[in-house]
Formats: structure tokens, C-alpha cells, sequence
């Protein structure tokens, strides 16, 4: 909430509606095939079954969420990796956290839990770009990091197969490591962006910009919902 609750002690005279459900309340839109036609009908039952006068404002305006998305830049860790080819800006890049942690850590749980994450958002592996964040997921160790990047291969087969771009995040300093493990011990040589030292939430939505300090950190655009905080991962 960005204001204090609604005081409904004082009698309301009318009330009026906006939005694009608003139109299909005064009968004025048709259906997009969507829920707004079914919401428009359940709002106009329930204000008859209680009774409660409308009124009908000449301008209803068409889009009612304003303020609702928050935009913030951030700059990445200065030790990302990402293949040169790649054009920049990266819009609209949804992010989805995989839930592994250096005390949860293995192959299998890494493959089980990214497997996951594209299916809490119906989301495909191999149909979908998005970018997969990881918050702290193994130790930074030359033991590690073969192990983390073969599992990385083996949770992500459609999307090397396709060739399509594999967006990598991590909350600590550890994505130029990675991307080189991943270079040297995985058949993922291209289309591959690893950045670290950002503080993402799942359901935030990232612009990534074009490199800054010769390829060594990175813009980030991120976009959240002012209620999209304090979230826990499932």
C-alpha cells in the first residue's frame, strides 16, 4: 500500500467505476477474451443485490493501474561473462528464483529445482526466455563450479539445443566463474549471459543494457510490483 486504508466511515453518495472492466459495467465495451466480462457481471450482482447507487462518469478512463510498478537501475558485479554476439538491450526478461543454496546443493537438486522454477510461472525450458537467479547456490571453489556448470547442462537441454539465450543471475560474485566453467566443461558456447551482484525478487521483470567498463558490468533495469515484496520463494 502507498497510501493509508480507506476511511468508510463517512455515508457514500454514489459510486462509479474505471478501467476497461468499467466499460463493460456501463455496457459500453466488448469482451476481450478475457475474465473482465465475468468480473464487470459479478461487480453489477453484487451492487444490485446490496442496492448501491452508480453513478456513470463521463470519462472512465481505460487503464486504472497507475503506480502500481516500481522501475529501479542497478549495475552488476564487475566480473560477468557473456558471449560478444549478443545484441543489446534485453527487454522484458522475466526472473524466476531457483531455490538451490550451497547447503542444498547437487546435480539432481539443481536439475529437480530449475525444472521447478519454469513450472511456478507455466513456463517452458527451450520456449520461454527467462532469467533463472540464484542467491547464493554453491561454494566458489574449482571443485564446485565443473559440477554446477555440468548440472546448469543437463537442467537446460531444449534450450542448447535450440541455441536459444541462457540468462544467468546470482546474487554473489561469481558470474564471470561460472560462465567460464560453463565454457570450458558444457557444449553451451554461445548465447550465454552470466552477471552476479544483484538483489532481484522473483516476479520482477529485468531490462538488461549494453555492457558498460569494457563487457565488465551491466545496466539492469528491474521492474517490480510495488506489492511484490517480502515474498517467500516456494
Amino acid at each position: 500500500m502507498m497510501t493509508d486504508n480507506l476511511d468508510f466511515s463517512i455515508p457514500i453518495d454514489e459510486f462509479s467505476f474505471s478501467g476497461g472492466v468499467a466499460e463493460m459495467i456501463y455496457g459500453e465495451s466488448k469482451a476481450y477474451n478475457d475474465i473482465g466480462a465475468y468480473l464487470a457481471e459479478e461487480i453489477k450482482a453484487l451492487m444490485e443485490e446490496y442496492e448501491l447507487p452508480i453513478f456513470e462518469p463521463e470519462n472512465k478512463i481505460r487503464a486504472t493501474v497507475i503506480g502500481a510498478g516500481s522501475f529501479s537501475l542497478s549495475v552488476s558485479g564487475s566480473t560477468c561473462y557473456f558471449d560478444k554476439s549478443i545484441l543489446f538491450p534485453l527487454e522484458n526478461i522475466p526472473v524466476i528464483n531457483v531455490n538451490i543454496l550451497k547447503e542444498n546443493f547437487s546435480p539432481e537438486n539443481l536439475e529437480k529445482e530449475v525444472n521447478r522454477a519454469f513450472k511456478r510461472f507455466d513456463m517452458q525450458e527451450g520456449g520461454d526466455l527467462v532469467a533463472l537467479y540464484f542467491k547464493d547456490p554453491i561454494h566458489r571453489s574449482a571443485y564446485y563450479l565443473p559440477e554446477f556448470a555440468k548440472a546448469i547442462e543437463k537442467a537446460l537441454p531444449n534450450s542448447i539445443s535450440k541455441n536459444m539465450m541462457i540468462i544467468l543471475i546470482f546474487g554473489q560474485d561469481m558470474g564471470g566463474s561460472v560462465g567460464i566453467a560453463l565454457r570450458r566443461e558444457t557444449a553451451i558456447q554461445s548465447n550465454l549471459i552470466c552477471m552476479d551482484e544483484l538483489e532481484l525478487e522473483e516476479g520482477d521483470w529485468i531490462d538488461i543494457g549494453a555492457p558498460l567498463y569494457s563487457g565488465q558490468a551491466f545496466p539492469v533495469t528491474v521492474k517490480s510490483l510495488v506489492f511484490n515484496k517480502n515474498k517467500n520463494s516456494s
